[in-house]
């Protein structure tokens, strides 16, 4: 081949500088110098990844400086620049969240489905579906992960972690929030029978007393079978407190008096080795409570649970712990604020 000096270099298309970028600040702590990186990057010679990565990028910088619109508009002139981008439709939806217009949002979210954005991006669309009370919408965007599951047959954590999948027992509680609260119990059911007849490495029995409990909103089924596994959790990991939690939580369920229910939910003491969310599922316990015996204290529990927890739990928590129906009630209490944790720069 002659050389000819004005043919063009050829770019390769698996270089993304712009990510080498971000992650080299990310490992300095200088992240806050993205947005002055990117504006010295020159866009022309950027490859289609380069090019998606920038645009999401700079706008994920508006999005982390609360500054919401504007964040939207540079998701806007990204997805305008690469039209078949499902993280900058996903990043945009959210902006729309947080401006208050779901019904801008919801249409993106809907031409995001998995695998097209992260099990994250994914799982976070559920919340917003149903933060919204848009349950057949989560439906939809949790269908592809229980296809894969039935693919592969297996449902062990690890296995489906490495391959980009939620575990098993996450994205089955977010299903069922979405199934109960649109009174859609037979698609639960189905699932969960077709799973269980053709997939393993997963504790079937568990599964099949939480479905019971959950459609009949009596979780006493739950307590004899969480007691039976003290001997195999204690062998494992050493301490109980998470199981003992569960089991007081749901005991307080069936108590006679407020005092009562207070008493269970109080009975055990979490660990530091506890996840610390769990004391906020102990006060959300207790706001049910009063809620339940017209105690006058609902309101300072409610309030004091949505100041560390202003967008509710996600469903799955609020089904693994009894607290969905309540969390119906405190619903209408929330505002819907961005959480600067749902768009990072590590996140695409």
């Amino acid at each position: 081949m002659i050389w000819n000096p004005f043919r063009k270099k050829t770019i390769d298309p698996d270089r993304n500088i712009v990510d080498k970028l971000a992650n080299d600040l990310q490992d300095k702590g200088q992240i806050d110098k993205l947005e002055d990186g990117l504006l010295q990057i020159k866009k022309d010679p950027l490859n289609e990844k380069e090019t998606e990565s920038w645009h999401h990028l700079y706008g994920i910088c508006a999005f982390q400086r609360g500054e919401h619109e504007l964040a939207s508009d540079r998701f806007k002139e990204g997805l305008d620049a690469c039209p078949e981008s499902s993280q900058i439709r996903f990043s945009l939806a959210q902006e729309y969240i947080f401006l208050g217009l779901p019904d801008k949002a919801f249409p993106l979210f809907d031409e995001c489905l998995f695998p097209k954005v992260s099990r994250e991006f994914t799982l976070a669309m559920s919340r917003y579906a149903y933060l919204f009370s848009e349950y057949e919408r989560g439906i939809k965007y949790l269908n592809r992960f229980f296809e894969i599951y039935k693919e592969v047959k297996i449902l062990d954590d690890h296995f489906l972690y490495v391959r980009g999948l939620p575990f098993f027992g996450t994205a089955w509680s977010h299903l069922a929030a979405h199934c109960i609260l649109s009174d859609n119990k037979e698609t639960l059911k189905s699932v969960t029978s077709d799973i269980s007849s053709c997939c393993h490495d997963y504790d079937f029995d568990f599964l099949k007393t939480e479905l019971a409990a959950i459609l009949d909103n009596d979780f006493r089924k739950m307590i004899e079978l969480l007691h039976s596994r003290q001997d195999g959790i204690r062998k494992y990991n050493g301490s109980t407190s998470y199981n003992d939690f569960k089991i007081a939580l749901f005991e307080s369920f069936s108590s006679k008096t407020f005092q009562e229910a207070l008493d269970k939910i109080n009975s055990v003491e979490l660990s530091n080795n506890d996840f610390p969310w769990l004391e906020d599922i102990r006060t959300l316990a207790k706001a049910e409570a009063a809620h339940r015996f017209n105690h006058d204290s609902e309101r300072e529990l409610v309030g004091s649970f949505l100041d560390n927890q202003s967008m509710l739990f996600e469903p799955d928590h609020a089904v693994s712990f009894g607290l969905l129906g309540y969390q119906e009630v405190i619903k209408p209490h929330v505002e819907i604020v961005a959480a600067n944790k749902s768009l990072r720069p590590t996140s695409h």
